[in-house]
């Protein structure tokens, strides 16, 4: 039972007995209504660490930094489906086999027309083919089949179709799985569902999932799941919320933190040929958005006041985009006035090679930037000690 009691005298609500659930959602209800966490705070009487810990804006934060992982190319996010559904799919994109047209995301929202109108959303649809996968992350268990079971009626229903032909409504419900971020009491249960008549099974649906914490890079770079390189870091999170009341344990497991950031970011070289550069951004931007979100939450944003760790954050990420394009047009723009003069095909080729150089020398500015040293920039980038140390001296005038 909640009880909620009011003081006048201090404007606050004191309440006992109250479930982490409920805590939640009344935090959810208050924050549509109350502008700033810290006068939620007052008016609970309790920390602002306390409301950004159970905050719906930070759950919807995270669930945007996840969907957003999926504003990839297919040879970013296959590896993953392949994994979890034990298909070939990024074998086949590589072969031609299967095209970008034939790959299709799927609305994800459902209103049921109750009363309410109640919307359910799920994390990201797909459909490959004639096949349609649905995909959820998820922090714990939290009735997760019982969600499951939900969402493919729905999506059915959705889409459902008459046939003419066998007289009959068919409703075709997508395969579904679940991505683990952090381990916890109620994750190791499974998730698989049937559906009974009379006591029979009509159909059993297996929900495979993927387990974070029990995965490494060596794992993501062997399976080509790369879509999950920068979610490995969310193991942090429980870490974090353990030593909240240790001060010197959490300012280490932040150095720690960072410093995986920051070998991820390094090992990113290793992906160039098999990713697209806007992918190799997207893991960049994740990084950055995680640096945020645990800063948010745990560490009053020092981190990025000081300056500590400089991200490539959405914006920068945009800018740096914007920047190499505009070196790949201007090489192409000059091999063509270069190629009137003295052939096509030779100016083009010098002035691509040029263009490339500049889009290195723009790659590694950003690197330096991020706090690397300049041995760590040459051995991604590929360019020499001379041409970096000549880039710091310009860059320093």
């Amino acid at each position: 039972m909640t009880i909620m009691n009011y003081s006048k005298k201090n404007h606050q609500i004191q309440l006992t007995n109250l479930s982490n659930q409920d805590f939640k959602e009344m935090i959810r209800i208050l924050q549509k209504i109350i502008e700033t966490d810290k006068e939620i705070a007052k008016l609970l009487n309790i920390t602002e660490k306390q409301v950004k810990k159970f905050s719906f804006k930070n759950r919807e934060k995270l669930e945007e930094i996840l969907k957003h992982l999926f504003n990839s190319s297919p040879k970013m996010f296959l590896g993953t489906i392949d994994y979890l559904f034990t298909t070939n799919y990024l074998t086949e994109y590589f072969n031609g086999i299967l095209t970008d047209d034939e790959i299709t995301f799927l609305s994800t929202d459902f209103v049921r027309k109750t009363i309410s109108f109640e919307v359910l959303k799920a994390d990201v649809i797909i459909q490959i083919k004639n096949y349609i996968y649905q995909i959820e992350f998820q922090t714990s268990n939290d009735n997760m089949a019982i969600r499951l079971v939900r969402y493919a009626p729905e999506f059915g229903i959705t889409n459902s179709n008459y046939s003419q032909k066998k007289q009959v409504y068919e409703f075709e419900i997508p395969h579904q799985a679940v991505i683990y971020l952090e381990q916890n009491k109620n994750n190791p249960l499974s998730n698989n569902y049937e559906l009974l008549q009379d006591g029979k099974v009509l159909t059993h649906i297996t929900i495979p999932n993927i387990k974070i914490w029990s995965l490494d890079e060596q794992a993501v770079y062997k399976h080509k799941i790369y879509l999950l390189l920068p979610v490995l870091i969310f193991k942090y999170r429980l870490m974090f919320e353990k030593a909240q009341r240790d001060k010197d344990i959490l300012n280490q497991l932040k150095e720690d933190f960072l410093c995986d950031v920051k070998q991820t970011l390094i090992n990113l070289s290793k992906l160039y040929k098999d990713l697209n550069p806007q992918d190799i951004d997207i893991i960049k931007f994740t990084l950055g958005e995680f640096v945020l979100y645990f800063d948010n939450i745990y560490f009053e944003n020092q981190i990025k006041m000081s300056g500590e760790f400089r991200m490539t954050f959405t914006e920068e990420i945009l800018g740096y985009r914007e920047e190499i394009n505009k070196a790949r047009q201007a090489a192409l723009e000059e091999g063509k006035q270069e190629g009137k003069q003295k052939g096509l095909q030779e100016g083009l080729q010098k002035s691509i090679q040029e263009g490339e150089k500049q889009i290195k020398l723009i790659i590694a500015a950003q690197l330096l930037d991020q706090g690397m040293t300049k041995q760590e920039v040459a051995q991604i980038t590929g360019i020499g000690l001379r041409d970096i140390l000549e880039l710091i001296k310009n860059r320093e005038l």
